[in-house]
């Protein structure tokens, strides 16, 4: 089983590289995980549901080329 990890918005970048105001936009969209907060002033996103993002948003893009 893969351990869950908690991607602050710098690593998070690393596996989304989108700006801070389009992840944001997508998160009140529905189009994107909600974070989680940690501690008083810091949120972080879960990297399990980061990953099948990646997932759903590659199987949509094969969908289109078929």
């Amino acid at each position: 089983m893969t351990e869950t990890k908690l991607l602050r918005f710098k690593k998070l970048r690393e596996y989304v590289p989108r700006g801070r105001t389009t992840i944001w936009q997508m998160v009140k969209e529905g189009k994107f995980p909600t974070p989680v907060r940690i501690g008083k002033n810091g949120i972080a996103w879960r990297s399990d549901e980061v990953q099948k993002w990646i997932k759903s948003r590659e199987k949509a893009k094969r969908k289109r080329h078929e």
